[in-house]
């Protein structure tokens, strides 16, 4: 991740976004995955924290970056994901992984039936068009500068 990281710093990009699953198993780590050191009500340990781990890790490499992390949990959702909510976030997860190695871009995932398919943005967006809260708006320029 470090080298991913430089290289982007060296072409100009002030920023990167790196997203980890919390069943991730980083070599550094002999391939382990990271506990939070809670137990669940049937006695599973729980994961959690690896990035967390990430963040601390580059910093140790004195990259000019400040590393931040986000938790999405509870900020993708409002309540209690049932299975099916899993399995189509899992299933637009790939799908969106795939749309990125193809060179597939402004897409966003959508379900048509039961096929997760690509939506051309400005499709989307024309199709339900929205007022910009101006607040929110100000937030995320601040946030993301650029």
């Amino acid at each position: 991740m470090e080298e991913v990281v430089r290289r982007r710093l060296a072409q100009g990009k002030r920023f990167s976004i790196v997203v980890v699953a919390e069943g991730a198993r980083p070599r550094e780590l002999g391939g382990r995955q990271v506990a939070s050191g809670e137990v669940d009500a049937f006695g599973h340990v729980q994961l959690g924290g690896v990035g967390y781990w990430l963040a601390g890790e580059l910093k140790k490499r004195d990259l000019p970056l400040t590393p931040r992390v986000t938790v999405l949990a509870y900020l993708q959702r409002g309540g209690i994901a049932t299975p099916f909510d899993r399995l189509l976030a899992t299933r637009f997860g790939v799908k969106a992984v795939e749309f990125a190695l193809e060179g597939v871009f402004d897409v966003l995932t959508g379900l048509w039936g039961t096929e997760v398919r690509a939506v051309p943005l400005g499709e989307a967006l024309a199709q339900c068009p929205k007022p910009v809260d101006p607040e929110l708006l100000r937030v995320a320029k601040v946030i993301c500068p650029g």
